[in-house]
């Protein structure tokens, strides 16, 4: 989100348009209180019925089932 002259320089290409995307994200946020925009991967509302996990990795920006993801049923399970 801030720039830094002496990391930037060692950024990997997927680093740099995580980057970028991130930044359009936080702009639109402000600018209209949401995280979505022209060109930015859907980024669907929280919804208390629906979790919803937004992955930012740089290789895939997208939604993800976090709970089948991390085998939560499985932990809940052994409690």
């Amino acid at each position: 989100m801030f720039e830094d002259e002496a990391a930037e320089p060692r950024f990997t290409p997927a680093q740099r348009r995580l980057s970028a995307t991130m930044t359009g994200y936080w702009a639109a946020f402000a600018r209209t209180g949401a995280p979505r925009g022209a060109g930015l991967p859907g980024w669907r509302p929280h919804r208390v019925d629906r979790p919803y996990t937004q992955s930012l990795a740089p290789q895939r920006i997208g939604p993800v089932d976090y709970r089948r993801e991390h085998r939560l049923d499985f932990w809940e399970g052994l409690s």
